[in-house]
This record gives structure tokens, C-alpha cells and sequence, in this order.
């Protein structure tokens, strides 16, 4: 059965023997900060990504699409045939918009400034645009009278990763809010096996096959 940030939240402050409202803040605030720490990386769960968006004429800079966090490829379809823009720097882009007149047509190259999507040509119309990368939205724990979690149906943070964020998340709190550096210590020990654990994994999928090889070590 699948599991939640909230069940996580449970089990975490059934084990503590914490369980008053101060208590579930802290451990969500502890969890979320676990998630976080290793949410940069690219694991099978959160591997593959997409969005899309339409060009607007004239405009040259596009927000990010959430959740991505790292993008791999940027795509435009024009007369329903789709073509893989080139990557760039934005100092490509800097001297390719040298003399400052205003360059516009068909997208041909991308990169990221000021996180948005830059592109090269400004478009000249409206053009389909599909995004892929990695990324996965991350939840917050909201302390306000609801006390839940936001982006919590079934998470692969509370379910393939379940041992790993549970251990952090645990250091976390005895070090942070119970000042237990014994525990810390040892729920950190425990955090390092499961993120071998889950590496190993990870580096198996890769080779199979099932993720793509980047970032894994």
C-alpha cells in the first residue's frame, strides 16, 4: 500500500513519543528539509519530466516550468513537425543578439538565465514548446490549522525513498530540535545506508536501461 508524507509525519512522531502540534511541526519541517537535501539529484522517481508552453511574439525570456529543476531538452513544433533546440550559454546569447537590433524568427537555441528559458531567435509568432528534464514538485508542510501536506499523494519520497528520508529526517530533528547528538549520530549512520541503498538502485536502473545516466554516483 501506498504511503504518505503524512503517514511518515505519523510514524515518525509515534516512535518519538511526540505528538502535540509543536511536535508534527517540527517533524514536517524536518522532513521537508530531509527531502530537500537530496532532492537535486536525479533519481528514477523523479528522472522524467515534461511540460509545455506557447511562444508569445516578441517575447524572448520564459519562466521555468515547476516542478523541473534541471532541464535536458527544449523542443518546438512548427507546421505539427517538432526539432530539438540547441543548448547554449548565455553569453552565446549575448553575442549572437550582437549589434542590438533585434533578431527574431523561428526558436533554433535556448538557455537558462536568471531561471527562465531564454530563447535565440526572439519568436516571431506562437510555437508550440515542450520541456523535458528532472525535477519533482517538492512538499511543504503547511503549520497553519490545517496541519497537512501539499503535493502528498502517495510521493515516491514516502514510498521509494521511504528509509532514506525517514533516517535524515530524524537526524534532523534529534540534532535540531531534541539537541540529541547521540541519536542524530546514529540516525544519520542509518540515513547513509539507505542512501547507498537507494544509489544502488538508482546505478541499476541506469544501467538496464530504465534512467538516464547522468549524475550517478
Amino acid at each position: 500500500m501506498a504511503k504518505s508524507l503524512a503517514d511518515m509525519t505519523t510514524d515518525i512522531s509515534g516512535h518519538e513519543r511526540r505528538a502535540t502540534t509543536k511536535d508534527l511541526a517540527a517533524i514536517g519541517d524536518a522532513i521537508e528539509w530531509a527531502i530537500r537535501d537530496h532532492s537535486g539529484k536525479r533519481w528514477w522517481f523523479n528522472e522524467s519530466q515534461g511540460a509545455a508552453f506557447n511562444t508569445v511574439d516578441g517575447t524572448e525570456y520564459y519562466a521555468l516550468p515547476s516542478p523541473l529543476r534541471v532541464i535536458d531538452d527544449v523542443s518546438v513544433t512548427v507546421s505539427q513537425d517538432p526539432y530539438t533546440l540547441t543548448p547554449r550559454t548565455n553569453g552565446w546569447m549575448e553575442e549572437a543578439y550582437t549589434p542590438a537590433a533585434q533578431f527574431s524568427g523561428k526558436p533554433s537555441d535556448w538557455c537558462i538565465f536568471e531561471n527562465q528559458i531564454r530563447m535565440f531567435p526572439i519568436p516571431d509568432g506562437v510555437y508550440a514548446v515542450k520541456v523535458q528534464g528532472y525535477g519533482y514538485a517538492l512538499p511543504e508542510y503547511s503549520t497553519d490549522a490545517s496541519d497537512t501536506w501539499t503535493t502528498d499523494t502517495a510521493t515516491p519520497w514516502a514510498n521509494a525513498a521511504y528509509n532514506l528520508i525517514y533516517a535524515h529526517a530524524r537526524s534532523i530533528y534529534a540534532l535540531n530540535w531534541r539537541k540529541d547528538e547521540a541519536s542524530h549520530a546514529a540516525f544519520a549512520r542509518s540515513a547513509l545506508v539507505s542512501l547507498r541503498q537507494l544509489q544502488a538502485e538508482n546505478n541499476k536502473r541506469s544501467a538496464t536501461g530504465r534512467l538516464r545516466g547522468w549524475g550517478i554516483g
